[in-house]
């Protein structure tokens, strides 16, 4: 299987919205805000695939019904009355593994370019949009190989690609630039279980194209850094056959910056479990799982599943 590595994947970007001005946010980080893969490549995160070409298909259909606020109730008030968001589209990813070394890791890059289709509505508001996302380039990964322990690391930069508008609510970029760095372990226990990890960490630039709710004017907005798990515990049923659960959890550990002001209550946080499953057949590796969030605090609460394909050439 392989490592993720750079899915340029967005799974809540910044939905700037308000009332009055006709912009703002639900709250970016502290919203709809996600800037990472969560639950991407949960199983076998760190295992790299021989050197050669793949191509990596992902398939996702995100759903929530629910806007949880800061202390993890659920708004039912304006704007967030009747709330509901669908986030659906395709990732193509290709994979190149090369034959070199360095310091002992097998060394690789890819990069994905996502299109996507996001739909938010509630009681006060109702918009749709479709397109490109923002494109994440992974220019180099680096995978340590092992009887038991397979380690990865990665470094990944996510491009403001996807299509901006500061008085839109439904986004598909986050109009700036993202660097998040990757440690993934995978380790294979006895009796055909494993077991896996990658820990992620964002850092965000400025989004220089903002509008203050408070105020009507035009700012800059920094997200607050973002941590982030992915995690598996996978059983080989089979020689081409696997079975699991999966899941993320993510949290804000800064808070977000407007205008040079933090501002306060705009760290959010989810945790996310569900089952899924690996079936390998000549050149084709597929696998299906679902994550179900719990736990949410300061961002939508749905489910996701994801059908991920992938092909060596």
């Amino acid at each position: 299987m392989l490592k993720k590595c750079f899915l340029v994947f967005i799974l809540f970007i910044a939905i700037p919205f308000n009332f009055k001005v006709e912009a703002s946010s639900l709250g970016p980080s502290g919203g709809l805000l996600n800037s990472g893969k969560n639950g991407v490549d949960t199983f076998l995160i760190a295992v790299a695939p021989p050197p050669g070409f793949y191509l990596i298909d992902y398939t996702f259909f995100y759903s929530a019904h629910k806007f949880k606020g800061y202390g993890g109730e659920e708004l039912k008030g304006p704007p967030f009355g009747g709330f509901s968001m669908e986030y659906y589209g395709n990732v193509i990813r290709p994979v190149f593994v090369t034959k070199k070394r360095f310091l002992g890791a097998v060394v690789g890059m890819d990069m994905g370019i996502p299109l996507v289709h996001k739909h938010l509505k509630s009681h006060s508001f109702n918009a749709s949009n479709g397109g490109l996302g923002d494109i994440g380039i992974c220019p180099v990964w680096l995978a340590w190989p092992g009887r038991i322990f397979h380690v990865i690391f990665s470094a990944d930069f996510f491009l403001p690609t996807g299509e901006y508008d500061k008085r839109d609510i439904a986004n598909l970029g986050n109009n700036h630039y993202i660097f998040e760095p990757l440690l993934g372990v995978t380790a294979f226990l006895p009796r055909g279980f494993n077991v896996s990890m990658g820990l992620m960490y964002d850092i965000h630039s400025k989004n220089h194209d903002y509008i203050d709710p408070r105020t009507g004017k035009d700012t800059w907005y920094r997200p607050g850094h973002n941590l982030h798990i992915d995690y598996s515990i996978g059983y080989q049923a089979t020689r081409n056959f696997q079975v699991g659960i999966n899941g993320y959890y993510w949290e804000d550990v800064t808070d977000d910056e407007m205008g040079g002001e933090k501002i306060k209550d705009s760290r959010g946080q989810a945790f996310s479990i569900g089952p899924g499953l690996i079936f390998n057949t000549g050149k084709l590796s597929v696998t299906l799982k679902s994550q179900f969030e719990t736990s949410v605090k300061n961002r939508p609460q749905g489910n996701i599943t994801w059908l991920k394909l992938i092909y060596a050439f």
